[in-house]
């Protein structure tokens, strides 16, 4: 019950930060999704499940794949089987299936530490 939860939680924050970027929007095609910036140039083919625009970063689902990436389009985290625990505008936290290890991506740096 937890678990689901904390999974119904998350799944609000991250629709709430899509709305903040200025630059990217999402668009759907044949059952993806993909982004584009406000001058309609594709930047991400619509190749996946799910995607949250937030104010520094873009949660990436794709069936069990997660990938995080900052405001410039670079990939910051990738991973099978990963929890995303709590996102703000600046840090993810960031928990793996296998592993009660938790880490903190911090999507201005980029840098990974330890929670």
């Amino acid at each position: 019950m937890k678990r689901f939860f904390f999974g119904f939680l998350l799944f609000f924050v991250l629709l709430s930060q899509s709305v903040y970027s200025e630059e990217y929007s999402l668009f759907h095609k044949d059952g993806k999704y993909g982004i584009i910036t406000k001058n309609r140039e594709v930047v991400m083919q619509p190749a996946y499940d799910w995607i949250s625009i937030g104010a520094n970063s873009i949660v990436v689902y794709n069936d069990r794949d997660k990938y995080i990436y900052n405001s410039s389009l670079e990939l910051l985290f990738s991973g099978s089987w990963v929890n995303l625990l709590d996102y703000d505008e600046d840090e993810i936290i960031i928990s793996e299936s296998s592993s009660p290890k938790k880490r903190i991506l911090n999507v201005l740096t980029g840098t990974i530490t330890d929670y």
